[in-house]
């Protein structure tokens, strides 16, 4: 019985402080650079083309033309 309590005290240590260090990194901070050379700006900007996924990227994010 009181090795069964020391087994269960160490499992708790070791997850707590698993979750301490986890929690002490700084978050990951990462740029995705998307390029579209040769790809004429009406394409994507015009609405009756169909590049919906361009467009919200567009949106969501920053971009130059």
């Amino acid at each position: 019985m009181k090795i069964s309590n020391i087994m269960l005290g160490c499992a708790a240590f070791v997850f707590f402080s698993l979750q301490i260090s986890a929690q002490q990194k700084p978050p990951a901070q990462h740029v995705v650079l998307i390029t579209i050379d040769g790809f004429r700006p009406d394409f994507y900007l015009d609405s009756a083309w169909h590049a919906m996924n361009i467009r919200a990227l567009m949106k969501d994010g920053a971009y130059t033309l």
